[in-house]
């Protein structure tokens, strides 16, 4: 059953580092929580969880030492790195249960301006759970200790989002986004599927 495309998944969720792993956890979390505010469905709430939380599991793709990599990226292991929506959605395509989640996976690297990868999409081009998880994905990764970088303080995780806005994000999603922080009213919604699901 090593070839099953389940099989599969869970040996390359399994294989990405610990802070990948985390990184997921939680974008998904306040993804979700974001979608729940801005009035997502419960189904496309549970879809887009799926999608959030595997969002980078195409990086089990990539090399460790790319992952791990405490320096910038050459040029080329760009190239490499920017190859995981592809193969995220790939890997999950296969899989009847993953249908309606594959946008996250493969476009939540497109940005506003059309400058983004795999494709290229521009604007409202880009699926909306997309749009709504690359504000998410960002100010996690930001926040959190990462190979490369150190966690930036909120303040200024928060000021790069902002000046992100129009170019790299969708504006209303960031300025949707931004409130809800200062508002504090981003939790976790409760629903029948979502319950059930380790958020921890």
């Amino acid at each position: 059953m090593a070839n099953h495309p389940v099989e599969q998944l869970k040996q390359a969720w399994y294989s990405l580092p610990d802070y990948e792993q985390q990184h997921s956890f939680r974008s998904a979390r306040v993804a979700v929580a974001l979608g729940a505010k801005l009035g997502m469905a419960e189904k496309e709430l549970v879809t887009f969880w799926y999608g959030a939380m595997l969002h980078d599991v195409g990086k089990a793709h990539v090399d460790r030492s790319i992952l791990l990599k405490p320096g910038p990226l050459t040029p080329e292991e760009q190239i490499v790195v920017r190859k995981h929506p592809q193969h995220g959605h790939d890997m999950l395509a296969p899989i009847p249960g993953f249908k309606d989640s594959l946008d996250v996976p493969l476009y939540h690297h497109e940005r506003w301006d059309g400058y983004g990868y795999p494709r290229g999409l521009k604007g409202e081009a880009i699926p909306l759970a997309a749009r709504l998880f690359a504000v998410v994905d960002v100010w996690d990764a930001l926040r959190a200790a990462r190979p490369y970088s150190p966690p930036w303080p909120d303040e200024r995780a928060r000021e790069h989002i902002i000046a992100g806005s129009g170019s790299h994000f969708d504006p209303t999603l960031v300025e949707q986004f931004i409130y809800s922080l200062r508002d504090k009213r981003l939790t976790m919604p409760t629903t029948s599927v979502l319950g059930r699901l380790p958020l921890n």
